[in-house]
């Protein structure tokens, strides 16, 4: 969810507007790319649409122009088993009100291969979970700071009684640290073993940190 950016297959009327994106990556034939814009189609009433083949590595530079260098950003970042109805609710509710163009909410599937390593294989722990949703405030004037992060707090606690107690790691914000031991869940007391053995200084530190 986001607001609609000044892009040429969405209506103008559309632009800075609250909106709802899917974002795909498809991998078969191109033959095959009607059917992957039917299904999208299929989804609900489409305002614009833009498929095209491109080589892998261009799509993690689709949103640059939209995201430069400089930006202010406070993150928030959750677990969850289901979309639920009451989910929905808040998503809509603080979609509606996404305080800047530069801002959004994505909700990422967990599924596939993930779900084929066990929950204690390697360090993350959360395989067992079907989405991983990632929202917050990103902004260019630091004066706005109050504001964004007023409104990405509001929105996690609102998401709070509907997802898990963790977020992935690398949506989570400096003020996350409590939340870290929950987020590597039965996994955490070996990772800090490794931690005492291999960094008992705890050089490694300037992230979201098993202390020692």
């Amino acid at each position: 969810m986001l607001l609609g950016p000044q892009v040429p297959f969405l209506p103008e009327r559309w632009h800075g507007r609250p909106v709802c994106a899917v974002l795909t990556c498809f991998s078969g034939l191109a033959d095959k790319d009607d059917t992957v814009r039917a299904r999208l189609g299929a989804l609900g009433p489409v305002i614009g649409q833009y498929l095209d083949r491109m080589p892998y590595p261009v799509i993690n530079t689709l949103f640059d122009e939209d995201l430069p260098p400089g930006l202010y950003h406070y993150w928030k970042g959750n677990f969850s088993r289901e979309l639920t109805d009451g989910a929905i609710d808040v998503h809509m509710k603080y979609g509606a009100t996404i305080p800047s163009m530069e801002s959004d909410t994505v909700i990422f599937p967990i599924d596939g291969a993930c779900h084929r390593v066990g929950g204690e294989d390697t360090a993350f722990a959360y395989r067992d979970a079907s989405y991983s949703a990632a929202f917050g405030a990103s902004y260019k004037d630091p004066a706005d700071t109050g504001h964004n992060v007023a409104w990405t707090r509001a929105y996690d606690a609102a998401l709070r009684p509907h997802t898990e107690e963790a977020g992935y790691i690398n949506f989570m914000d400096a003020d996350d640290q409590a939340r870290v031991r929950a987020n590597y869940r039965q996994n955490y007391d070996r990772l800090r073993a490794v931690k005492r053995q291999y960094d008992p200084e705890n050089v490694f530190r300037i992230n979201h940190n098993i202390a020692p």
